[in-house]
């Protein structure tokens, strides 16, 4: 804000719709990769992506740094979703658990830096150094990718553009996350927050009823209707959300409860990234067995008991309890959203990972990133004042340990209900069959089918 001269609302909204940006770049994506070569849409999205990021640190002004941030999340999105599935389709089924390894720390470890980066920043190193960087490494990927990445046809390129579902998908993101950013200046009972909730959440509803009656639908609704791409997607949704909701909440306490600097707070939580980076090696050893679906419940068990520790953290000479609740919070966040959504992949044809990925992305983002600021809100509210408080914290944090606690009991059920015994994914059929699947999966509801 000193730097640039944005107020505290127009960062707040910026930021807001930066995320919106990168959920519905997600859906676009799923849409785009299927129709164009996705060489050069990959060589654009991460040349707008250095754009953006050099937008932010020019020096131009408030509209400059704003535009730069939001069109930072739209490439993203953009690029997750072109990125991914060529990653598990091209290649074999004996080295996707390599891939699937480095997905996650590409995915959770770049989150899990996140405050350590931060604190780095605050502490010295500077928000511009760091943005540069970033800038850098999408320029840098840029240019390798016209090395790199081969040239090929694209999957579905007579595919009809689902213009409904991009325009829904648009007011499901735009409209909830922008009215998440007037929430701290109205409250929770205000129309500015109410009414654009209402439609958004109301569009991204009816993508399900559109999708299902379209002639060529971008999200296959009757496969995502089945239990595990459910499943995933719930755990994919709600771990995000819980672990997003402990991260911010302990990082308020530290640093307006506590008295910390933003640097002390940051580097605090450096024990995030060694979690997930060990998550992401019990991947590397689960991921072609039948564990995966324990490793997630374990990741979900493990979050609830970092959110535990982080309660329990009442004041700076129990730092050791935000120290341990970060390390297992790393590795429980790790061990949950990425792996969910391979879960989710193995029930569909690996022809539709695009589309797949897109849609998850979606939900999960809408769930991910209105729970935590929403939660914190909440913390505001029950506050005796403007700020939160110590009882306020532990109150909300509660909350989110519930909730986790609440969606692995769903999800144990569910599972433990259509399983009987735990499928091994049949990788090498999946990779090689049009239509084949990794794990059988029944539906939710009986008598549906694909092929009615």
């Amino acid at each position: 804000m000193r730097d640039t001269g944005i107020s505290k609302g127009a960062l707040g909204l910026a930021t807001s719709l930066a995320t919106a940006g990168y959920a519905f770049g997600a859906l676009l994506a799923g849409d785009i990769g299927l129709r164009f070569h996705r060489r050069p849409l990959f060589a654009l999205f991460t040349a707008s992506a250095a754009v953006a990021w050099t937008l932010t640190v020019s020096g131009m002004g408030p509209a400059a740094f704003a535009i730069g941030l939001v069109l930072a999340g739209l490439s993203t999105g953009l690029l997750l979703v072109v990125a991914l599935p060529p990653c598990f389709q091209h290649f074999p089924a004996s080295r996707l658990h390599i891939t699937a390894a480095f997905v996650n720390i590409a995915l959770f470890g770049g989150i899990a830096a996140g405050p350590l980066m931060g604190g780095l920043a605050a502490s010295g190193l500077g928000w511009r150094t760091m943005f540069t960087a970033f800038a850098a490494i999408a320029a840098l990927a840029c240019v390798l990718s016209r090395i790199v990445l081969p040239h090929e046809e694209p999957p579905e390129p007579g595919l009809t553009f689902d213009w409904r579902v991009v325009v829904l998908s648009a007011g499901a993101t735009i409209l909830p996350f922008g009215a998440v950013a007037f929430l701290p200046a109205t409250g929770f009972v205000s129309p500015l927050f109410l009414v654009p909730l209402a439609i958004g959440l109301a569009s991204f509803a009816a993508i399900f009823i559109v999708e299902d009656r379209a002639r060529e639908p971008l999200i296959k609704v009757r496969q995502m209707l089945h239990t595990l791409p459910i499943i995933g997607t719930i755990i994919a949704s709600f771990a995000g959300g819980v672990f997003l909701t402990l991260l911010t909440l302990s990082l308020q306490r530290l640093t307006t409860i506590w008295g910390w600097s933003p640097g002390e707070a940051g580097l605090a939580f450096w024990p995030l990234l060694p979690g997930a980076l060990l998550a992401s090696v019990l991947i590397y050893f689960v991921f072609r067995t039948r564990y995966l679906p324990i490793m997630i419940l374990a990741g979900m068990s493990v979050t609830a008991v970092a959110g535990g520790l982080l309660m329990a953290a009442q004041g700076p000479d129990q730092v050791s309890f935000v120290t341990i609740g970060a390390a297992l919070l790393g590795f429980g966040a790790g061990s949950t959203v990425s792996p969910a959504l391979f879960l989710a992949a193995f029930s569909v044809p690996s022809n539709l990972l695009g589309r797949v990925f897109a849609f998850i992305e979606l939900v999960r983002s809408v769930g991910d990133f209105l729970i935590g600021p929403v939660l914190a809100q909440f913390a505001v509210l029950i506050a005796t004042g403007d700020t939160i408080t110590t009882k306020s914290v532990d109150i909300t944090l509660g909350i989110a340990v519930a909730m986790g606690a609440a969606t692995l009991l769903f999800v144990a059920i569910a599972f433990l209900t259509s399983y009987r015994r735990l499928p091994t994914p049949k990788l090498e059929q999946w990779l090689d069959g049009e239509d084949e699947v990794a794990i059988e999966s029944p539906p939710v509801l009986r008598g549906l089918d694909e092929t009615d």
